[in-house]
């Protein structure tokens, strides 16, 4: 039994047409040029074997000019041409973006979502395999104290106001390098804001890259947030000098390798200065899961002094902060120290978080090869034409781009854009859609009179029976 796709079908029809159309305009051409050099094989006055040279350069010369003129008028006709562009998204908005190499004979910067500079704002990554690895420095030996707490339920800045309502923490004492890490499920690092300014950072990650710009206003502050989804041996740099600081991770005990999720317990790497103090975390009961509540503290000093460091009936949610104080030394007039925080890990996603002051500018200008926006423009023109999108409708473009942050959580891409796709469906105009209506009806009417005249005479010489004098074999 044959079964007929109708698209495919519609398709298949549609070739078959234009094959026959084709063809015969094909046979028009190559007769028409046949019998043009006969033309010229009878009446040039030359002797036999210059008349054949004459006509075989006519049949010559007449192949090309039809060769470059399919050329050009598929080139017309198929061909997009580039199209300038000015697009400015703001949140919420997404998209991907792959940065352009940077290569001898042309150096440029390398675009990014997360600020190689920024102040009042905390980052986080997410990162939903484990084995998230953090290392912390100090550039100056016995600059800071440590010490490590533990908390049920709390984000990081509510893990960060516990200090002053007695949370229990361990002292770590004087300390040059702290790694923290959990050995693998589903876990989270934040740096929260400080007053002083977040440092500079630096992300290496692969590409294409996934981003997502998001905000939030309520009646404390108004944020906006940048997010960056990354893919395996992503690394997350950040350098600053600081006084008194923290950073927060945390964890959920849920092992979702299986088709069925399971409370599973988990190792916190912990070593301070390459000494290991690893803690055993147990999974956590049904009963503990079921009695969630608000942000609370959990009791470790006693976990810390025993030889076997276990903790017993965790939350769902454990979180540890390592709180980091500076250590005064007399006579010094300085009141911050260099420090350094490196994270390695295998995927998830990385947040930043600041407040949503106009003047501040995300990010660094940089060149694209590849940009897919979709969400809210602030403003997006083809050509010098402004355009309507949709917040729904996804753009790809592809060419020499330029990407820059304007301020006020906006980022710009201006370029050149060879490729042009909205939903799939190409944008960039060919030459002959670039044609104005009346240009194209003057062209396909010179081509429908040629062809008319053409078709007229190759059927006139073939009613005749032309005998074709050229071809005849040489006496």
């Amino acid at each position: 039994m044959f079964v007929f796709d109708r698209a495919n079908g519609d398709r298949a029809i549609g070739i078959a047409m234009a094959d026959c159309a084709g063809g015969f305009v094909a046979a028009a051409l190559i007769v028409s040029i046949m019998l043009l050099a006969d033309t010229v094989y009878r009446h040039l006055p030359f002797q036999t074997w210059r008349r054949s040279a004459a006509a075989t350069l006519t049949v010559v010369v007449f192949g090309l000019a039809i060769n470059v003129s399919t050329y050009v008028l598929v080139e017309a006709l198929y061909r997009p041409t580039p199209v300038r562009f000015d697009a400015v998204v703001s949140n919420p908005a997404d998209g991907m973006f792959v940065a352009a190499k940077p290569t001898e004979g042309r150096p440029q910067s390398e675009f990014r979502m997360i600020p190689g500079e920024a102040s009042q704002a905390s980052i986080n990554w997410l990162h939903p395999k484990g084995n998230l690895r953090s290392e912390w420095k100090s550039q100056r030996a016995g600059a800071f104290s440590a010490s490590v707490e533990f908390y049920d339920g709390c984000t990081a800045e509510e893990a960060v106001t516990y200090k002053g309502r007695n949370a229990e923490g361990f002292s770590l004492g004087r300390v040059s390098k702290v790694n923290l890490a959990f050995d693998e499920g589903y876990s989270n690092l934040t740096v929260p804001s400080l007053s002083t300014p977040f440092g500079r950072t630096e992300l290496k990650a692969d590409t294409p890259i996934l981003f997502y710009l998001s905000g939030s206003d309520d009646s404390a502050a108004s944020t906006q947030t940048v997010t960056q989804f990354v893919g395996a041996e992503t690394k997350l740099s950040i350098s600053r000098k600081v006084a008194d600081h923290a950073y927060y991770l945390s964890a959920i005990l849920i092992d979702g390798s299986e088709d069925r999720p399971k409370l599973s317990g988990q190792r916190l790497r912990l070593s301070v200065d390459d000494k290991p103090l690893d803690i055993d975390i147990a999974a956590p009961t049904r009963t503990t899961e079921t009695k969630r509540s608000a942000c609370r503290p959990i009791p470790i000093r006693q976990l810390m002094r025993s030889e076997k460091r276990v903790l017993r009936n965790p939350p769902l949610d454990p979180g540890v902060l390592l709180r980091l104080t500076r250590n005064l030394v007399p006579g010094d007039a300085t009141i911050d120290d260099d420090i350094s925080l490196s994270v390695d890990g295998d995927g998830g996603w990385i947040r930043l978080s600041y407040g949503d002051d106009k003047s501040s500018r995300i990010g660094r200008d940089g060149k694209l090869e590849i940009i897919q926006l979709r969400g809210n423009f602030a403003r997006f023109e083809v050509d010098g034409v402004a355009q309507t999108p949709n917040p729904i409708d996804s753009y790809v473009l592809i060419g020499d781009i330029d990407g820059s942050f304007p301020g006020g959580n906006q980022v710009r891409f201006v370029g050149t854009a060879n490729a042009f796709w909205k939903d799939q469906v190409r944008q960039n105009p060919t030459r002959w859609e670039r044609l104005a209506l009346e240009l194209k009806i003057a062209i396909l009417g010179a081509l429908l009179s040629l062809l008319t005249i053409v078709s007229r005479t190759v059927l006139k010489e073939i009613w005749d029976d032309r005998d074709l004098l050229m071809l005849r074999p040489s006496p």
